[in-house]
């Protein structure tokens, strides 16, 4: 873990200290954090499915940019498509867990020692 976080350490420091030639943007996105965040999400945080959902979520997004130069719908839908999209993964997620939570067996109460045979 500690060399994972390492080298996204060194490639988000050269994505910020020098994209193109060596000089600094200013154009730099500052959300991607949150954007893989989002992605590990919908991915359930499985491995082999992040590639998939990162894929699909960089494609709604060039795709809002492109509907939105080509055509007069505005990005913000594809925002919202994302938001429902990302509602309805945690919102399942969230009914499995409550479900899984309660379906549990309760504890074992013990049972009062019978006084039927000291009452006779």
């Amino acid at each position: 873990m500690a060399a994972s976080g390492a080298l996204g350490g060194l490639l988000g420091a050269m994505f910020v200290q020098g994209q193109t030639w060596g000089k600094l943007t200013v154009q730099f996105e500052g959300g991607l954090a949150f954007e893989g965040i989002l992605v590990a999400i919908v991915a359930r945080s499985r491995p082999l499915a992040v590639p998939v959902v990162a894929i699909f979520y960089a494609y709604l997004r060039q795709g809002a940019s492109l509907m939105n130069v080509r055509t007069d719908v505005p990005a913000e839908v594809i925002g919202v498509v994302t938001a429902i999209i990302i509602l309805l993964v945690s919102s399942t997620f969230s009914l499995n867990f409550l479900t899984r939570w309660f379906k549990r067996s309760p504890a074992p109460v013990a049972s009062a020692p019978t006084t039927e045979g000291a009452a006779k």
